[in-house]
């Protein structure tokens, strides 16, 4: 999430994401979910093209017997399906789908209209509404962060983390933090173990301004605990946790950081742009870093500078990487569209997922209407 408060120098498209942020803030989305019929199954699977091969031969040219191959489809865009504000995408292996939370309004605002929805890599959507506020006993306000720790779904929103069934949606209760503010990212660690950053940020005459909150918390059991808190952390966005460590990016400055189970701070690197937010690392130790000031996914690390691996891309929230195609998934928060991009050939290595344990089909199969279109986005 972008905020108004960064101490930085802003370029003028920044600035213009800024302040759709603010008029975001300032009134909540009151236009109604598209009249969807929102769906919780799968589609029915999608039939190949038939390819038409030509078995003319000519005698002057002799047609290769080499069989006819098919081009892959570019990645797909997620645009005009009733996407609403959507803060991140999680890539779900064993299902092979992608998770968006969409906050549908204002970041802080607790209006119990937001939902996440089910997207298919091949461009189609499973399930517009998988889990939506207000709906069958559920509570959530303004999702963002999504982890999987065996068979539950977290869901940060604003002072709560959420849980969910991953398998149906159902409601498996919440987690709790009063202490927080803005609740941002989520990740989970090798043994299951929930983090989730609070970027301390609050609702304000401009926007997003600073709470005085920032911090990150480990979950455990029902409990939040403190790993590290203060407003030295300049907003603490995205998350990850490995071997290495615990790694976030700043929503507040263009600082990455690194520290122990104990909070203390191992190593720091900073970005070409400011405004961080979402965070993948990928198998050779890199990582990919979304940032709103710069408008660009950028790809470095603490021993290697970060450079942009995509430019021109605005308002790119809390990323995910598809590792079976080798996709960026890019949640395109102020357009109510998800971008998919596939990295360069050369510049591709399989990402490293949480190895959280696997749980069983997302969804059970059976056919799913297609999902309307939704009206352009309006600003707020």
């Amino acid at each position: 999430m972008n905020n108004s408060h960064i101490r930085f120098t802003r370029p003028a498209a920044f600035s213009s994401a800024v302040t759709i942020v603010a008029a975001l803030t300032s009134q909540a989305c009151a236009d109604p979910l598209p009249a969807e019929n929102p769906k919780t199954h799968l589609d029915e699977p999608v039939q190949p093209i038939a390819i038409q091969v030509d078995t003319t031969r000519s005698s002057e040219a002799p047609a290769s017997s080499a069989p006819a191959v098919a081009e892959a489809p570019p990645p797909p865009t997620y645009k005009d399906v009733g996407l609403k504000t959507p803060e991140s995408v999680l890539y779900e292996a064993t299902s092979d789908v992608y998770l968006v939370s969409n906050i549908n309004g204002a970041p802080p605002e607790k209006d119990n209209n937001g939902f996440i929805s089910i997207l298919a890599p091949d461009g189609s959507v499973k399930a517009l509404k998988f889990i939506a506020g207000g709906e069958n006993g559920v509570t959530l306000d303004a999702p963002k962060g999504m982890g999987i720790s065996g068979d539950v779904l977290y869901v940060s929103d604003i002072q709560d983390v959420r849980k969910f069934d991953l398998k149906t949606g159902a409601p498996k209760g919440s987690i709790h933090i009063p202490k927080a503010t803005f609740l941002n990212d989520i990740a989970v660690d090798a043994q299951g173990t929930v983090y989730v950053s609070d970027s301390g940020r609050k609702a304000g005459k401009e926007g997003l301004e600073p709470s005085g909150t920032d911090a990150l918390y480990k979950l455990v059991g029902d409990k939040a605990v403190v790993v590290v808190k203060g407003k030295q952390l300049e907003g603490p966005n995205g998350v990850n946790v490995d071997a290495d460590g615990i790694e976030f990016a700043t929503m507040g400055g263009d600082s990455f950081v690194r520290i122990n189970a104990a909070g203390k701070e191992l190593a720091r690197a900073h970005l070409p742009g400011g405004g961080l937010d979402g965070i993948v690392r990928l198998a050779d130790g890199s990582y990919l870093v979304s940032s709103w000031q710069g408008q660009a996914v950028y790809r470095g690390g603490f021993t290697q500078p970060f450079v942009a691996v995509l430019k021109d891309a605005p308002s790119s929230a809390d990323i995910g990487y598809d590792s079976k195609r080798d996709r960026i998934l890019i949640p395109v928060l102020m357009q109510d569209l998800v971008r998919t991009v596939a990295l360069p050939e050369s510049d591709a290595p399989k990402a490293v997922a949480n190895p959280a344990p696997k749980a069983d089909e997302l969804v059970s199969a059976s056919p799913a209407s297609s999902a309307p279109s939704a009206a352009p986005p309006k600003a707020k």
